[in-house]
Protein backbone atom coordinates (compact mmCIF):
# COMPACT_ATOMS: atom_id res chain seq x y z
CA UNK A 1 0.00 0.00 0.00
CA UNK A 2 1.52 3.30 -1.16
CA UNK A 3 0.01 5.37 1.66
CA UNK A 4 1.47 3.04 4.29
CA UNK A 5 4.87 3.29 2.66
CA UNK A 6 4.68 7.10 2.51
CA UNK A 7 3.55 7.23 6.13
CA UNK A 8 6.26 4.88 7.33
CA UNK A 9 8.96 6.82 5.49
CA UNK A 10 7.61 10.20 6.58
CA UNK A 11 7.19 9.09 10.19
CA UNK A 12 10.78 7.85 10.33
CA UNK A 13 12.00 11.17 8.95
CA UNK A 14 9.71 13.28 11.14
CA UNK A 15 10.62 11.43 14.33
CA UNK A 16 14.33 11.69 13.58
CA UNK A 17 14.19 15.50 13.69
CA UNK A 18 15.83 16.72 16.87
CA UNK A 19 13.73 19.51 18.46
CA UNK A 20 16.85 21.68 18.47
CA UNK A 21 16.80 21.61 14.67
CA UNK A 22 13.61 23.69 14.73
CA UNK A 23 15.35 26.28 16.90
CA UNK A 24 18.53 26.24 14.81
CA UNK A 25 16.46 26.70 11.66
CA UNK A 26 14.28 29.41 13.17
CA UNK A 27 17.14 31.47 14.55
CA UNK A 28 19.43 30.56 11.61
CA UNK A 29 22.06 29.31 14.03
CA UNK A 30 23.58 26.50 12.00
CA UNK A 31 22.61 25.39 8.51
CA UNK A 32 24.27 21.99 8.79
CA UNK A 33 22.48 21.01 11.99
CA UNK A 34 19.05 21.36 10.37
CA UNK A 35 19.81 18.62 7.87
CA UNK A 36 16.99 16.23 8.83
CA UNK A 37 14.57 19.12 9.05
CA UNK A 38 15.42 20.37 5.57
CA UNK A 39 15.22 16.83 4.19
CA UNK A 40 11.76 16.43 5.69
CA UNK A 41 10.64 19.80 4.34
CA UNK A 42 11.70 18.73 0.82
CA UNK A 43 9.49 15.63 1.02
CA UNK A 44 6.33 17.67 0.51
CA UNK A 45 7.57 19.08 -2.80
CA UNK A 46 8.86 15.70 -3.95
CA UNK A 47 5.51 14.06 -3.28
CA UNK A 48 3.58 16.91 -4.89
CA UNK A 49 5.69 16.84 -8.06
CA UNK A 50 5.47 13.04 -8.14
CA UNK A 51 1.67 13.36 -8.39
CA UNK A 52 1.93 16.03 -11.08
CA UNK A 53 4.45 14.01 -13.08
CA UNK A 54 2.45 10.78 -12.92
CA UNK A 55 -0.76 12.44 -14.06
CA UNK A 56 0.76 14.66 -16.74
CA UNK A 57 2.93 11.88 -18.17
CA UNK A 58 -0.13 9.90 -19.21
CA UNK A 59 -1.43 11.01 -22.63
CA UNK A 60 -4.72 9.07 -22.43
CA UNK A 61 -7.42 11.00 -20.53
CA UNK A 62 -9.21 7.86 -19.32
CA UNK A 63 -5.99 6.47 -17.87
CA UNK A 64 -5.21 9.90 -16.39
CA UNK A 65 -8.59 9.91 -14.65
CA UNK A 66 -7.78 6.50 -13.16
CA UNK A 67 -4.43 7.83 -11.93
CA UNK A 68 -6.20 10.81 -10.35
CA UNK A 69 -8.71 8.47 -8.72
CA UNK A 70 -5.84 6.38 -7.35
CA UNK A 71 -4.11 9.45 -5.90
CA UNK A 72 -7.36 10.54 -4.25
CA UNK A 73 -7.57 7.09 -2.65
CA UNK A 74 -3.94 7.37 -1.50
CA UNK A 75 -4.64 10.82 -0.02
CA UNK A 76 -7.67 9.44 1.81
CA UNK A 77 -5.59 6.58 3.19
CA UNK A 78 -2.93 9.09 4.32
CA UNK A 79 -5.71 11.03 6.04
CA UNK A 80 -6.82 7.90 7.87
CA UNK A 81 -3.21 7.14 8.82
CA UNK A 82 -2.91 10.75 10.07
CA UNK A 83 -0.15 11.52 7.60
CA UNK A 84 -1.36 15.04 6.93
CA UNK A 85 1.89 16.09 5.28
CA UNK A 86 1.54 13.52 2.47
CA UNK A 87 -2.19 14.10 2.23
CA UNK A 88 -1.57 17.80 1.62
CA UNK A 89 1.22 17.03 -0.85
CA UNK A 90 -1.03 14.77 -2.91
CA UNK A 91 -3.95 17.19 -2.78
CA UNK A 92 -1.63 20.06 -3.74
CA UNK A 93 -0.36 18.03 -6.67
CA UNK A 94 -3.90 17.28 -7.83
CA UNK A 95 -4.86 20.92 -7.35
CA UNK A 96 -1.87 22.18 -9.33
CA UNK A 97 -2.80 24.19 -12.42
CA UNK A 98 -1.31 21.66 -14.81
CA UNK A 99 -3.73 19.03 -13.48
CA UNK A 100 -6.75 21.06 -12.43
CA UNK A 101 -7.17 22.43 -15.96
CA UNK A 102 -7.52 18.91 -17.44
CA UNK A 103 -11.32 19.26 -17.62
CA UNK A 104 -11.94 16.21 -19.82
CA UNK A 105 -9.89 14.08 -17.46
CA UNK A 106 -11.65 15.31 -14.33
CA UNK A 107 -15.04 14.66 -15.97
CA UNK A 108 -14.09 10.97 -16.15
CA UNK A 109 -13.25 10.73 -12.44
CA UNK A 110 -16.21 9.15 -10.61
CA UNK A 111 -18.34 11.63 -8.62
CA UNK A 112 -17.64 9.72 -5.41
CA UNK A 113 -13.93 10.54 -5.72
CA UNK A 114 -14.52 14.13 -6.79
CA UNK A 115 -16.60 14.59 -3.63
CA UNK A 116 -13.91 12.93 -1.50
CA UNK A 117 -11.25 15.14 -3.09
CA UNK A 118 -13.29 18.26 -2.35
CA UNK A 119 -13.89 17.17 1.25
CA UNK A 120 -10.18 16.65 1.85
CA UNK A 121 -9.37 19.92 0.10
CA UNK A 122 -11.56 21.61 2.70
CA UNK A 123 -8.81 20.96 5.23
CA UNK A 124 -6.48 23.02 3.03
CA UNK A 125 -8.78 26.04 3.24
CA UNK A 126 -6.49 28.91 4.27
CA UNK A 127 -9.30 30.99 5.76
CA UNK A 128 -9.12 31.78 9.45
CA UNK A 129 -5.51 30.58 9.60
CA UNK A 130 -6.38 27.08 8.36
CA UNK A 131 -8.97 26.58 11.08
CA UNK A 132 -10.41 23.36 9.62
CA UNK A 133 -6.99 21.72 9.56
CA UNK A 134 -6.11 23.04 13.01
CA UNK A 135 -9.34 21.57 14.41
CA UNK A 136 -8.53 18.29 12.69
CA UNK A 137 -5.12 17.94 14.32
CA UNK A 138 -6.40 19.27 17.63
CA UNK A 139 -8.85 16.36 17.79
CA UNK A 140 -6.49 13.74 16.35
CA UNK A 141 -4.58 11.50 18.69
CA UNK A 142 -0.85 11.02 18.19
CA UNK A 143 1.05 9.64 16.44
CA UNK A 144 0.51 11.84 13.43
CA UNK A 145 2.55 13.62 10.82
CA UNK A 146 1.49 17.26 10.70
CA UNK A 147 1.55 19.51 7.65
CA UNK A 148 5.12 20.80 7.85
CA UNK A 149 4.79 24.20 6.10
CA UNK A 150 2.21 25.26 8.69
CA UNK A 151 4.57 24.32 11.52
CA UNK A 152 7.27 26.43 9.94
CA UNK A 153 4.84 29.31 9.42
CA UNK A 154 3.68 29.21 13.04
CA UNK A 155 7.22 29.18 14.40
CA UNK A 156 8.25 31.99 12.05
CA UNK A 157 5.22 34.05 13.05
CA UNK A 158 6.05 33.65 16.75
CA UNK A 159 9.69 34.53 16.10
CA UNK A 160 9.19 37.60 13.95
CA UNK A 161 5.94 38.69 15.56
CA UNK A 162 7.50 39.09 19.00
CA UNK A 163 10.50 41.11 20.06
CA UNK A 164 13.47 39.10 21.29
CA UNK A 165 14.10 41.73 23.92
CA UNK A 166 11.64 43.74 25.97
CA UNK A 167 12.97 46.70 27.92
CA UNK A 168 16.48 45.42 27.29
CA UNK A 169 15.70 42.01 28.78
CA UNK A 170 15.30 38.65 27.07
CA UNK A 171 11.66 38.06 26.11
CA UNK A 172 11.05 34.74 27.84
CA UNK A 173 7.39 34.79 26.81
CA UNK A 174 8.50 34.51 23.19
CA UNK A 175 10.83 31.64 24.03
CA UNK A 176 8.04 29.88 25.96
CA UNK A 177 5.71 30.19 22.96
CA UNK A 178 8.36 28.70 20.68
CA UNK A 179 9.05 25.90 23.16
CA UNK A 180 5.32 25.17 23.45
CA UNK A 181 5.00 24.85 19.66
CA UNK A 182 8.01 22.56 19.43
CA UNK A 183 6.65 20.39 22.27
CA UNK A 184 3.34 20.06 20.41
CA UNK A 185 5.18 18.99 17.27
CA UNK A 186 7.39 16.52 19.09
CA UNK A 187 4.69 14.58 20.91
Amino acid sequence: DVACHLTSRDMDMFRSIDPLEYINDLFELSASSANKLSTFSEVLNEEMFWVITEVCSEPNSLKRSKIIKQFIKIAERCYKLKNFNSMFAILSGLGHGSISRLKLTWEKVPDKYIKLFEEMQGFMDPSRNMLKYRNLILNATPPMIPFFPLIKKDLTFIHFGNDSRVDGLVNFDKLRMIAKEIRLISK
